[in-house]
């Protein structure tokens, strides 16, 4: 059973969610979100109306598919990273393009640093990227 994390955040504060390359992924990540205590999830309709979002609701973190149309996700991370009100919010990139060995064998991080969840989702491993990006 994963252990729900306990999350201190303003009433309005949420975390921001971008498109997925499919709508059941992100079905299923928001399920696992509200399961580990992420109530208030906001889900958007690409990576610039993510940063938009990002800067009126300062949220907790972002998860964010690597591959996506118009930006990418290391393109929304630059965004994040250049603007004041967004730079310290941490992001989390998902792929499908790893493997759950080549995730592991990388700790669960890409070359950058960058914390990474591989699809399919597991509880788990959404769970500890969490708590690593918000400590």
């Amino acid at each position: 059973m994963a252990q729900t994390i306990p999350v201190i955040r303003l009433v309005e504060t949420v975390p921001v969610l971008p498109p997925f390359e499919g709508s059941i992924d992100l079905d299923i990540l928001e399920e696992i979100l509200k399961g580990l205590g992420f109530l208030n999830v906001i889900r958007t309709t690409g990576a610039r109306d993510a940063f938009r979002l990002a800067k009126k609701h300062l949220p907790d973190l972002i998860i964010s598919d690597i591959m996506m149309p118009e930006l990418d996700g290391g393109q929304l991370r630059g965004l994040l990273r250049e603007d004041p009100a967004t730079t310290g919010i941490p992001v989390i990139f998902a792929s499908s393009i790893l493997s759950k060995q080549e995730e592991k064998s990388h700790g669960g991080r890409l070359a950058g640093g960058e914390l990474l969840i591989v699809k399919p989702f597991e509880t788990d491993a959404i769970s500890k990227a969490i708590e690593l990006s918000l400590k």
